[in-house]
């Protein structure tokens, strides 16, 4: 009898090591996926000097942007980042209030980065020889 009441202390035992091992090993580093999707804009924070900012992909089609216009939220010290594919006839990008331009050179994908350092929001407009039509809407929160 006392042998097998040793087993069991033994297994029991063993159970609570394999358990706290199991929650010490595990813990929380916020890297689990919970099955939520986090959607985050063309953003690197300052300082971090090792990645590059994913960009935020605009492709234009019939005049218009795919999927309407984006919407790029960002903290004030971001790069935005705009990955725009165009079609024949645009002729450029403007950020408003960043006084940003970037003309088209044919239909070459091209990137647009820049530092998000105004806070508010703005406008992004594609421009063709006769016409003008937004393509994202940006917002510069306080860092």
């Amino acid at each position: 009898m006392q042998s097998n009441a040793a087993r069991v202390g033994v297994g029991v035992a063993f159970v609570a090591v394999v358990v706290v091992l199991f929650v010490l090993l595990s813990g929380d580093d916020d890297s689990s996926d919970n099955g939520a999707t986090t959607s985050t804009a063309a953003t690197t924070k300052k300082g971090d000097v090792n990645a590059a900012p994913a960009a935020t992909v605009i492709t234009i089609k019939n005049g218009a942007p795919v999927g309407g216009v984006a919407n790029i939220d960002v903290t004030n010290g971001d790069t935005v980042s705009l990955k725009v594919i165009p079609e024949a006839g645009d002729r450029g990008v403007h950020v408003h209030g960043y006084e940003i331009e970037k003309e088209v050179e044919g239909t070459e994908p091209f990137t647009l980065s820049f530092p998000a350092d105004i806070e508010g929001g703005f406008e992004i407009e594609m421009h063709t020889a006769d016409d003008e039509f937004q393509i994202a809407d940006l917002t510069v929160q306080p860092g």
